[in-house]
């Protein structure tokens, strides 16, 4: 790569995945060839301290240039926050001069792995999906009570439970518990149950730091739901920005956040697949790196996800360099030099 003029681009994500290979002598092995670059790029952290960033890192920095120049568009803010975003040094000033302590840090990574798995079990499948429905439809709706609800609820947790152990992660150990688990969480955030759907919907929505002003009854379900997930994540930044999570929401577009185009993107145009890995989660994450890469390399399913979504996404041409897949690690170099 090197002889190319090539140099590779990490990040705390990648890193995790690495030093969490079940053979702990391969993650070291990982770990010091990392540590022994002379030279790398990685995306910095969000409080500019020394160390790998995450995806929230990406975020902080698109949103960040949005507040400064509220009028740019997707390229702009691109643009403006890549300086912030990426640094470039040796391997020993991204992960430190002792690889080996993050090692230590394996049992984190492997419970984020775990949570991933069910995660995916549930965004990435479709037994449930009413993206489609119309608000108007879910707020004039009913509420199932007492042992309608109790029925309902078991016949959902069950369905899940068979559909995490055909469709979901087979490193799923317990897909009834991961499916009771949900239901329980669902359960609790629901209740008590409100007077109308409409107080249940308002309520639920809320969490995610919508109001009854940003409700459109013509606005599907899926929309208003893509909405409150940008929501949550300028909730998550604006602690980064010192700065109020309703300034942020009337201050920045969504449209024009580069990290959460790509996102979206990919997720509206996913391949048929017979399984959903909790690894979708991180490539996710991962692929909001085009943004700001030369290069990105992929794996077989986000590169057909990609090669779906150009056609539809023209803000995803316009944001995304080269986009491929290396066979094997031995081919990088090689698909680099083209």
């Amino acid at each position: 790569m090197e002889d190319n003029g090539w140099i590779p681009l990490l990040c705390l994500h990648h890193l995790a995945e690495l030093a969490n290979h079940q053979t702990i002598e391969i993650a070291r092995t990982r770990l010091h060839f990392i540590g022994d670059l002379k030279l790398m790029a990685w995306v910095g952290t969000a409080n500019a301290e020394q160390g790998l960033g995450t995806v929230v890192s990406l975020l902080t920095e698109e949103v960040r240039a949005a507040l400064a120049f509220p009028s740019a568009d997707i390229v702009e803010i691109r643009d403006r926050a890549r300086p912030k975003i990426l640094q470039v040094g040796a391997g020993v000033d991204a992960i430190g001069p002792e690889p080996d302590l993050w090692l230590e840090m394996r049992p984190v990574f492997a419970a984020q792995a775990e949570k991933a798995r069910a995660l995916a079990a549930f965004t990435r499948g479709k037994l449930i999906d009413l993206s489609a429905m119309k608000m108007g439809e879910l707020l004039n709706g009913g509420i199932r009570r007492g042992p309608e609800l109790a029925r309902r609820l078991e016949l959902i947790a069950g369905s899940y439970a068979i559909d995490i152990a055909l469709r979901g992660d087979d490193a799923i150990e317990d897909p009834a518990g991961v499916a009771d688990e949900f239901m329980r969480q669902a359960f609790n955030m629901a209740h008590p149950l409100p007077a109308t759907a409409r107080d249940l919907a308002l309520r639920l929505l809320a969490l995610q730091g919508l109001t009854a002003a940003d409700i459109d009854p013509d606005r599907t379900l899926g929309e208003t739901l893509d909405l409150g997930v940008f929501r949550t994540q300028l909730r998550i930044v604006a602690e980064n920005l010192n700065c109020a999570p309703d300034a942020l929401s009337s201050s920045v577009r969504m449209e024009q956040i580069p990290s959460r185009t790509i996102t979206r993107a990919l997720e509206r145009h996913p391949p048929a697949v017979r399984r959903h890995y909790g690894s979708e989660i991180t490539d996710g994450h991962l692929a909001c790196l085009c943004a700001y890469a030369d290069a990105t390399l992929v794996d077989k399913r986000t590169l057909e996800s990609f090669r779906r979504a150009r056609p539809h996404e023209p803000d995803l041409s316009r944001l995304a360099r080269r986009f491929m897949r290396a066979p094997t690690y031995r081919d990088i170099a090689s698909l680099l030099a083209l």
